[in-house]
C-alpha cells in the first residue's frame, strides 16, 4: 500500500496539532523497600494529533476520501510537526551524512557554508535516513563546513554516507491509532471538524 502525504486541502489548515515524543521506558518498583529502578530501551517514537475545524464541504470530502483510502491502521503516511516546519536557526539548502558508521544521537553533517553559528537550534528538526529527530544542542558549521547535530531520538539505523538530510518539513511515518477516526463533527452550520490521531511506524 502506497505511503501517504496528509490531504491537501483548498481552505484549511491544522487548527490544533500536538506533536510529542514517547519514549520507551520500563520500571520496576522493589515491594521490599519500593526503591526504583528504570531502564530505557530503544524504541521512542513520535505521536501525532491533529484536527481540522470547520471544512468546507469540498475539503471535508478530499478529508473523508483520504481516511477511506489509509483503511483504517491498514495504511500509513507522512506528517511531521505542523507547528514548526522550518528552522528557528539560520540552516538552509540541502545538508549531508559526512561519514559512514555513524550511531547514537549525534552525527557530523556537512553543509555548503563556512564558520555559521546558530545553523540548527534546540527545537529544530531534521530528517536523517528516514528518521525524524528534534535538535537538542545548538548547532554550528566549522570553517570546513562540518556540524556534529545533537538529537532525539538516537539513530535506530546508522545512515549512509552523503545522505540528504531534510530540514524543511522535515518528516516520519505513521499509521492511525484504530480504526475508528472516519468521524467528522460539525457545527449548527453543517461545517465538518475532523480529527486523527496516529503513532509513528518504523
Amino acid at each position: 500500500m502506497t505511503t501517504l502525504n496528509l490531504p491537501t486541502l483548498n481552505r484549511a489548515n491544522a487548527s490544533q496539532c500536538t506533536f510529542s515524543l514517547q519514549a520507551n521506558t520500563q520500571t520496576f518498583e522493589s515491594p521490599l523497600n519500593k526503591s526504583v529502578q528504570t531502564y530505557e530501551l530503544p524504541g521512542a517514537r513520535w505521536l501525532f494529533t491533529a484536527t481540522w475545524q470547520n471544512l468546507n464541504q469540498i475539503d471535508a470530502r478530499a478529508f473523508k476520501a483520504w481516511l477511506a483510502r489509509l483503511r483504517g491502521a491498514a495504511g500509513r503516511f507522512y506528517a511531521g510537526d505542523l507547528t514548526h516546519k522550518t528552522p528557528s536557526g539560520y540552516a538552509t539548502g540541502a545538508g549531508t551524512v559526512s561519514g559512514a558508521g555513524q550511531t547514537g544521537n549525534a552525527i557530523v553533517t556537512h553543509w555548503g557554508v563556512a564558520n555559521q553559528s546558530n545553523w540548527l537550534l534546540p527545537g529544530d528538526y531534521v530528517e536523517i535516513g528516514g528518521e525524524l529527530k528534534i535538535i537538542t544542542a545548538i548547532a554550528a558549521v566549522d570553517g570546513s563546513g562540518l556540524s556534529t547535530l545533537t538529537f532525539e531520538p538516537p539513530m535506530r539505523i546508522s545512515p549512509a554516507d552523503t545522505s540528504l538530510l531534510v530540514i524543511v518539513e522535515p518528516l516520519a511515518t505513521f499509521r492511525l491509532n484504530d480504526d475508528k477516526q472516519d468521524t467528522a463533527n460539525f457545527d449548527p452550520d453543517r461545517h465538518p471538524t475532523i480529527t486523527i490521531s496516529a503513532t509513528e511506524v518504523f
